[in-house]
């Protein structure tokens, strides 16, 4: 493999010094689990791993395998050792296939990890990729340890208080977005963050279709973790259905199809990266029913294959959806006023095409060289050095960005 070069990405410190660092760099991410559904906080981790290995540094992935099984186990009364050797059995078939859905360099060695215990040596940096390997990665012995952070993990039984003390593990924390830069810089000031957003790749998700002339066509992600607001999305598109009776919708997600989605909506399951490129470029629009996320990353995928955004106004949706320029926002949780939005794009095709080709370049501003550069920059400087440290005023994480919903203020910039 031909190896790449560090681009020009704007850095305090020099391109240069930073190539200088990566020679003979070896990385380790440690990813929660082994699994093979499509996944976006999974996907930015094999891109890293790619993208890192192209420049000549050495990569590898260790899948934190302990917990596998364990709630069966306990439930059918097994063993330990067999609840181990199955969790091996199981893992280790998984491992040979993954990820079928992204092309990962055959370079990047795959392994599992199955005792909590475990030390991890001969590598230079290791990176913990959720706060559920956070702990483990914090007590390893490499001379540098990370911790990726893509989202304000409190989800499920963990508490906010468990996230911010994940942020005090002495490692250095890199965040997506400036929400999540507020969040930790507020946490743990004393640790800090450095702010190195996600890129898009461009080379798979572009524009093949005109923006004009897409029709009445809405697509969306689904996921069944309520914080992902979908049953919010599929009460929108009901909406429009009644009111828009030839609206085509295509659904795409990693569960099986709803039972209670309608016949009328199409869904694929597991979509490869050239049928997500498909579904952004047929679509006329794209809907984000979020209530929470880290950042939010098919918008920017659909953004740049030209699909106008119609997206609710989280936290995380500031780093790319500017109201009335790049996207549509509307409230969280609300339906309706997301519905209202959809139908201002359906009823006019010039807010929509300027919107999409607005967000289109808004999207090609995420990009990979100039992550990738402060990503390394961040596991190899010595800890003394401050050329990529961001100083930040704490701001509350819950008041967002004021936005005006007004449709008449809209139409009037328009």
């Amino acid at each position: 493999m031909a190896k790449a070069e560090l681009g020009d990405a704007g850095l305090n410190c020099s391109n240069r010094d930073i190539a200088a660092r990566i020679a003979g760099l070896h990385v380790l991410f440690v990813l929660p689990d082994v699994g093979d559904a499509p996944c976006g906080g999974y996907k930015m981790v094999y891109e890293y791993a790619n993208r890192f290995t192209a420049l000549g540094v050495h990569v590898e992935i260790a899948y934190l395998c302990t917990h596998r099984g364990r709630h069966k186990a306990a439930r059918y009364h097994l063993p330990e050792w067999l609840r181990r050797l199955g969790a091996y059995l199981i893992s280790e078939h998984i491992l040979r296939h993954t990820p079928s859905w992204f092309p990962l360099s055959p370079a990047v060695r795959q392994t599992c990890i199955y005792d909590e215990e475990a030390r991890l040596t001969d590598t230079d940096a290791i990176v913990a990729t959720a706060i559920n390997t956070a702990a483990f990665v914090s007590s390893q012995p490499a001379p540098i340890l990370a911790y990726f952070i893509q989202g304000y993990e409190n989800w499920g039984e963990v508490t906010d208080e468990e996230v911010n003390a994940s942020y005090h593990l002495g490692m250095r924390n890199i965040v997506i977005t400036h929400w999540l830069e507020r969040i930790v810089n507020s946490a743990a000031p004393e640790a800090g963050c450095t702010y190195v957003p996600n890129g898009i790749d461009f080379s798979v998700f572009y524009q093949t279709q005109p923006i004009a002339g897409r029709g009445h066509r809405v697509a969306m992600l689904y996921h069944h973790g309520p914080h992902k607001g979908s049953r919010y999305g599929i009460a929108t598109l009901r909406m429009l259905k009644a009111r828009y009776p030839d609206l085509e919708a295509t659904l795409f997600g990693t569960p099986e199809r709803p039972a209670d989605l309608p016949l009328w909506i199409r869904y694929v399951r597991s979509a490869s990266q050239e049928q997500l490129r498909a579904i952004y470029n047929a679509a006329a629009i794209y809907l984000y029913p979020t209530i929470t996320e880290g950042l939010g990353l098919t918008c920017v995928e659909a953004m740049a294959c030209g699909a106008a955004l119609a997206v609710s106004d989280y936290e995380a949706a500031h780093e790319f959806a500017e109201q009335g320029e790049t996207a549509l926002l509307s409230p969280v949780r609300d339906a309706e006023a997301m519905a209202e939005n959809v139908a201002h794009y359906l009823d006019d095709e010039a807010l929509r095409c300027r919107i999409a080709a607005q967000g289109m370049a808004r999207a090609h501003t995420f990009d990979w060289d100039a992550s990738v550069a402060k990503f390394l920059d961040v596991l190899t400087r010595e800890e003394k050095e401050t050329c990529s440290k961001t100083t930040v005023t704490v701001l509350p994480t819950t008041g967002g960005v004021n936005v005006n919903y007004s449709w008449s203020a809209l139409h009037m910039a328009a």
